[in-house]
């Protein structure tokens, strides 16, 4: 029985732990996304200043890195850089590249259900759906910070939602084991 009650005391703390990250998620999504942004940075700039010294320790030339390999350390270092200081810059890159996707497949999906006469019984919906990713893909290339918080904050409630519903059914659960003992 103490096996279990320690098992239950771990959901319970990993539980709350996870309901207060969504709260931080939900109340603060671009200071989240800008820690996250910095954490990439910190192991940019970290890797690349490895592989750099590890070039210039090793002695043996057939375990040497090739030029190549140098140079895209120092990118990976400039990159770190400037994403340490600017954070927001990755977030829109992402979500301008996300958006494009969303375009592109939006389109194709428009053009294969015109071009194909896919006239099921959801063809409609399906329309439908591709003109909502279309537009979807537009506000993430206009908007990407915006994007960004609103995608965070799903996450966030996401979170919430899933600690809640994982502390009543160990609730409901434990209740049971009760019942039975």
């Amino acid at each position: 029985m103490d096996f279990i009650k320690k098992i239950f005391r771990d959901k319970i703390i990993s539980n709350i732990a996870l309901l207060l990250f969504g709260l931080v998620l939900v109340i603060f999504p671009i200071e989240s996304i800008s820690i996250a942004a910095k954490i990439i940075a910190g192991i940019l700039i970290i890797s690349g200043l490895a592989n750099i010294i590890y070039f210039f320790i090793d002695k043996d030339i057939k375990n040497r890195m090739d030029t190549m390999y140098f140079l895209i350390s120092l990118i990976a270092i400039g990159v770190g850089i400037y994403t340490f200081i600017n954070p927001t810059w990755l977030v829109a890159v992402i979500n301008v590249f996300v958006g494009v996707i969303l375009i592109i497949s939006a389109i194709n999906n428009l053009r294969y259900l015109f071009k194909y006469s896919i006239r099921n019984y959801l063809w409609w919906f399906f329309t439908v759906v591709s003109f909502v990713i279309l537009i979807l893909g537009i506000v993430a290339i206009i908007n990407p910070i915006e994007v960004a918080s609103v995608i965070t904050r799903f996450e966030g409630l996401s979170l919430i939602f899933d600690a809640i519903m994982s502390l009543f059914i160990m609730k409901k659960f434990a209740n049971a084991i009760i019942v039975r003992a």
